[in-house]
This record gives structure tokens, sequence and C-alpha cells, in this order.
């Protein structure tokens, strides 16, 4: 009954009655329960005020459904965003708006359990057949009239809007990247391939007759071919950086070999400058240390070269320092330092950054790509290690890096790969089968092979090899990548498929990351790149066969 009715009717009770009427205990009941009940009416419709102010309050759509599942009041904002009327949703099922009914289930199923359900994205059904997805939450709360769903959706189709122009970008990031990767791959398997045979054939041409006019030039070759072959590196390690996918190791080294090593590389070249080269290693650091001696080496040889170039007078110190230590590692602080021509303040910082230089004028006395020191800062940060620089024009400069290295407190030890400075001092007769479609690189790798006592067959692509294998046995087989007719990948598998166990080691120009474990996973048994290292393709031989190779160091 309204609360207006309810006092109406009681005015009128109390006009009618007589001067003299006493009220009586039951008439003061009465009185008493509808004063009771207009009370409580008063109060519902109150609540129910406050309830709809609260609802239309809320900036977001907003539901009110009762425990059965219906729509007892909607806000101003569902009529806004889904062109519902109140009359349109009230006392429909709660389900009819949804697009999915199994969510819609879950959403009401868990709501009397939990109080309270946040952040289900669903998708809503306009008036018009549209559809909108909402991130949906919902409350249980008590009413005087009964316990409802309080249910608030946020509108996302903005948000999802930018999710999906993310999306898409991302894939064509993602694509770019692969086209970038496959472009570095190929002109990289396309660039070793004929310096292989540029390097190869001028080490064969060292090794015969010379003039000293042409043995002169022959240096020359040689060293124009080992900085195209830095560059060559240090681009693929810039976009290994750059993709996440460089990998750094971890094994034993000596300190001293590496640093003695490093120095000893550089000698010719200081000699010819009249500079002097000197190494300083604390007697603190424990000889055999624990990381990455590869990429180490690869750091202090940029820094030594970058010092060679730019000092014409004075020295060039090589040290390696305590800088601190705990129970598991030695923090060793490598620098090199130089008295050449020094870097002025305001190019500091710019040097590490990828392909900047302090001077990027057309005149500039100095070449290089400006990618060296950036890979040398990301290859220490790698190492969870730092990099810094001190420098006056004019004064010198010194670069230093600290890096956590580990240490082995028994003498014993099994050093890591160790620097390129092997020759075979006795070949052994093995037959090897050299599998390889280009000419030159036929001529390089024979050669070589021939020269420390190999006897070597040759087949032009991989349909050749497995046809030769199946009629003759072979000691080792040295297997290119790509080749027309049959690529090295498929000729590995028919080899293995036949039963056939003979070592298969990858020479190829193929340098990118994921090559070498492409290899291993098709039954290969080791992997080296080309341009032909001689130490790395001998010891890995050595590794391969039963008979040992005389390798001196």
């Amino acid at each position: 009954m309204n609360i207006k009715i309810i006092e109406k009717q009681l005015t009128k009770l109390l006009k009618s009655l007589p001067d003299d009427f006493t009220a009586n205990e039951s008439f003061l009941t009465l009185l008493s329960e509808l004063n009771k009940r207009a009370g409580l009416q008063e109060s519902s419709e109150s609540a129910v005020s406050v309830r709809d102010k609260i609802l239309d309050s809320i900036p977001n759509s907003a539901f009110l459904v009762n425990t059965s599942g219906q729509i007892s009041k909607i806000n101003y904002r569902v009529s806004e965003l889904l062109g519902y009327s109140q009359n349109d949703l009230i006392h429909k099922p709660y389900k009819s708006i949804f697009i999915d009914d199994p969510i819609c289930d879950f959403f009401l199923e868990h709501l009397p359990g939990s109080k309270k359900v946040q952040g289900i994205e669903v998708e809503l059904k306009a008036k018009d057949g549209s559809v909108l997805p909402f991130l949906l939450s919902g409350a249980l709360i008590n009413l005087p009239r009964g316990d409802y769903f309080l249910c608030v959706g946020q509108d996302i189709s903005e948000i999802k809007k930018t999710q999906e122009t993310l999306f898409k970008a991302k894939i064509k990031a993602d694509e770019a990247n692969k086209s970038k990767s496959e472009f570095l791959a190929n002109m990289s398997h396309e660039i070793r391939t004929p310096l292989n045979g540029v390097i190869g054939l001028n080490k064969l041409m060292l090794q015969t007759e010379l003039t000293e006019d042409q043995t002169e030039y022959a240096e020359m070759i040689r060293s124009s071919a080992d900085s195209l072959l830095s560059l060559i590196n240090d681009i693929l390690d810039f976009s290994k950086i750059e993709a996440g996918k460089l990998e750094i190791e971890s094994y034993e080294f000596a300190l001293t070999d590496l640093i003695n090593g490093v120095s000893s590389i550089f000698q010719t070249q200081v000699k010819k400058k009249n500079i002097i080269i000197k190494t300083e290693i604390d007697a603190d650091i424990p000889g055999i240390l624990l990381g990455d001696m590869a990429r180490i080496r690869q750091v202090l040889i940029n820094l030594v070269g970058n010092a060679v170039k730019f000092t014409h007078d004075g020295h060039i110190i090589i040290s390696a320092l305590l800088h601190d230590e705990n129970e598991e590692s030695k923090i060793v602080k490598f620098s090199v330092r130089d008295t050449g021509i020094g870097i002025p303040a305001t190019k500091q910082e710019l040097i590490f950054d990828s392909f900047a230089q302090a001077d990027a004028t057309t005149t500039r006395k100095f070449g290089g790509t400006g990618l060296g020191l950036s890979i040398c800062r990301k290859l220490v940060w790698l190492m969870k290690g730092e990099m810094e620089l001190f420098s006056r024009v004019n004064h010198g400069s010194t670069f230093w890096f600290v890096l956590p290295l580990g240490f082995n407190n028994n003498d014993s030890h099994e050093e890591g790969p160790k620097e390129a400075k092997a020759f075979i001092e006795k070949g052994k007769n093995l037959i090897v089968l050299l599998v390889e479609d280009n000419l030159i690189n036929q001529k390089v790798a024979g050669r070589l092979l021939e020269n420390h006592g190999f006897l070597v067959d040759v087949a032009n692509n991989g349909r050749e090899a497995v046809t030769m294998t199946e009629k003759k046995k072979y000691d080792l087989i040295l297997m290119d990548l790509q080749m027309p007719v049959m690529d090295g990948l498929t000729a590995t598998k028919e080899i293995r498929n036949r039963k056939i166990e003979t070592p298969i080691i990858a020479l190829t120009a193929n340098a990118m990351q994921g090559d070498e474990e492409m290899c291993l996973a098709v039954g290969m048994d080791g992997y080296t790149t080309k341009p032909i290292q001689e130490a790395e393709l001998f010891k890995i031989i050595d590794t391969l066969t039963e008979e040992e190779i005389d390798i001196i160091f």
C-alpha cells in the first residue's frame, strides 16, 4: 500500500472519531501497526530513490539484476551505448543481452558465492544488433526489497581497437625482422663464400715462392680480407644482440693466456708505428677464471685495435686488476689505456651509440662502421658487467669494463676454447669427402686438407654426396649447406637414413644464430663457418675421429 494512501486513511479515521473517544488497547495496537507499516513503506521507497540515483551516477553502463537473473533496472549509460530503454529490458532475462551464454552463466554463478567478480571480458548485444566489448564487474548488494546483483560494464571498444592496431603493427614488425634476418643470413652467406676463396687462396699463395713485392701485396690482401671479415662479424653480432639471440657461455680459461694472446695479435702493428704495448695482470686474481673468454677477447681486441689506430707515439697498456670479490666471483676490471689523440668530452657518450663515431665528417682520417664500441658495451652488459671510458684530448684514453667472473679453488681445470694459433704438425691418411659446389672453395678446402696428409674426394652437391657414400667408406665428411640439386641438410638426413655413421662436419657460410643447432638436429656432428679457421676445423676433426692429430699451440 502506498504511504500517501495510508496517511490519508489515518487522517480520515482520526477526524471521524468523537471528542470523548477513549482509545482502548486494541485500537492503539492497530494504530501502532499502521504507523509501522507507513514507516517501512517510506523507508523502502526512499531506498529505491537512493538506489536509482546511485545507479545513474555511475559513469559506466550499470545493470541491476535480481537473483533470478532478471534485469530490474538499467542506468542511462546502457541506453546511450546499447540503445535500450527501461521498458525494453525490465524483467527480461539478463543473458538475453549476452553474446556468449557460458560467460553469462559463469558470471551469475560466481556472484552469489564470491560476493564480487571483477574484470570479466564479455560481448553485449546492442538493440540495433551490433556487438560491443565490455569489461564486466559485479557485486551482491542487499536492499530492503531483497538481494540484487549490481553489474557494471566498462566499454572497451577503443581499447580493443588499439590492441588490434598494436597486434597488426607487431605482426608487421615481426615480418620485417624476419625479412631482415633472412636478408642478413643471405648476405652473410653470399659474402662469406667468395671471401673464403679470397682468404684461402691468398694463404695458399703466401706458402709459395714469392718476390718481396708479391709477398707485401699478398699480406695487404690478407689484411683487407681480415678487415672485411671483421666487419661482417660485427654486423651479425649486432643483429643477434638486437634480436636478443646472442648467448653468453661460461667455461674455464687462463687469464694470462687471454691477455698475452690479445697483446701478441698487435705486436706487428705497434712495431710499425713505433709504439709499445704492455700488459699488467694483478697477482691477486686467480690464474683460472670462469666466463666467456671468447667474448671478453672480442671486447679487448676491439679496444686495443682502436687504441692502436688512434695512438701515434707512446704506449698502450692492457691490464686486468682485482676490483672486488665475493664468495662466488672475482670482480675483474679490464682496461686498455693509450697515449693517443683522445676523445672530446661532448663525443664520449656518443661513441657507444650504434653506427656513431667521434668524427663523423667526410674528411675523417680513420675508418670504421661505428658498431665496434656499441657491440662491446652490449656484450659487457650481457656478461652482467659495465663499461665506461675516461679521455682527454691529446692526452689519451682509457676504456675499462668490470666483469664478475667465477673461479675454481682447485688446481685442476678444463680450459675452454684456446686462441686460434694451432696448426697441424702431422696429418693422417684419412679419406675425406668434401661436399662443396663452389669451385674456388673446393680448391681452397681441398688443398688445405691435402697439405696436412688427408686424401680428398669432392662431391659437387648433396645428391652426389649421398651416392658416393653408398659406394665408398669415408672417415669424414665436410658438408656445405646451400647447394644446387640437394642441400647439405637434406643430404645429411639421407646419409643418416642409410645408417651411415661417418662423422659429418658442417663447413658453411651460414653463420646466423640457430644455424649450428639446425645442423646438429639433422644428424651432423660438428659445425664451423667460412672463411675456414684452420685451428677450429682441425680441433673438431681431432675430436670426431679416432686417430689423434698432433696439434701445437
